[in-house]
């Protein structure tokens, strides 16, 4: 009977190595889980940054090319709301005209621009300056 105990055991796993294999199987499923639920989340505040960044440069670029010199602070400053690629965020410009003449006669115009846009997702406001030189 001992002989025949010891061959139905060979093709076989016990009670103790399903439990453990299962119990292992489970871990390793709640690890992937988190682990997709945190790349998910990841991926959602990554894009968002993107568009923020997007957002940003598309206006310090407009601005850049832009050849209206004067008129800057009239056809940029201020807050828009509610982005088209970011709904519920908001894009602010500031520009800041510096004017200096120095006692030798040079004298220096240039602008500060400074664009933030700030929103859902976003850890924290995205913001570039740049300097812009009169023509």
């Amino acid at each position: 009977m001992a002989a025949a105990h010891r061959r139905l055991n060979r093709g076989g796993f016990t009670l103790v190595e399903v439990v453990v294999a299962l119990t292992l199987l489970a871990a390793m499923a709640l690890f992937l889980g988190v682990a997709a639920a945190r790349l998910t989340g990841s991926a959602a505040r990554d894009a968002q940054q993107l568009a923020a960044l997007d957002l940003v440069n598309e206006r310090i670029g407009r601005i850049q090319a832009d050849l209206a010199y004067p008129a800057l602070e009239a056809r940029y400053a201020g807050v828009e709301n509610n982005l088209e690629t970011m709904p519920g965020g908001e894009r602010s410009t500031t520009i800041r005209h510096i004017l200096q003449t120095h006692p030798d006669g040079r004298r220096l115009d240039y602008k500060i621009v400074e664009v933030q846009v700030a929103g859902p997702g976003l850890a924290a406001p995205v913001r570039r300056s740049v300097i812009v030189a009169a023509p």
